[in-house]
């Protein structure tokens, strides 16, 4: 039998039978206590940490985007990308997965349907950035994409 973490919770342990995984997240972290859900990428990290006894787990934009292009997370993963890994994921161990929904994919629309196929695909949660700060690689990324796009519509209005 595999060692249990700290803070391995016994009656928080996976998703019960008959229960969905919001509502198994819903009850783990209604119970006392910090709780804490390692990252994992692929579907044997998340069994590496449902054996460490860790009751809920979360799939990382960054871990997925390391793992399967080698590059940080800049965007580069596709919303069906994260999809796809996360179905293998949750399909693969009994406790809540919580999945990285990055800016929900584009529009108001876009994120509807990310929210679906994040529940489709057996995630118990999903972490929606609401804003991107100017701090982060990711506005600085945006900000150089509509320099790009301006400087493309100058050269355009130029040529006409």
């Amino acid at each position: 039998m595999a060692a249990r973490s700290p803070y391995f919770v016994p009656e928080s342990e996976g998703i019960r039978a008959g229960e969905s995984p919001a509502a198994a997240l819903r009850r783990i972290l209604a119970s006392p206590g910090a709780h804490q859900a390692p990252c994992c990428f692929d579907a044997l990290g998340a069994r590496l940490i449902q054996r460490a006894g860790f009751p809920i787990c979360f799939m990382g934009g960054f871990c997925v985007s390391a793992a399967r292009l080698g590059l940080p997370d800049a965007g580069l993963i596709s919303y069906g990308e994260m999809v796809d890994q996360g179905r293998l994921i949750t399909e693969a161990v009994s406790l809540p997965v919580i999945g990285d929904g990055d800016n929900g994919y584009g529009n108001a629309m876009n994120i509807k349907r990310t929210v679906k196929g994040y529940i489709n695909a057996g995630f118990a949660g999903i972490m929606l950035e609401d804003q991107v700060c100017f701090l982060t690689p990711k506005y600085h990324q945006m900000i150089f994409s509509w320099i790009g796009s301006l400087r493309c519509l100058n050269n355009l209005w130029s040529y006409l």
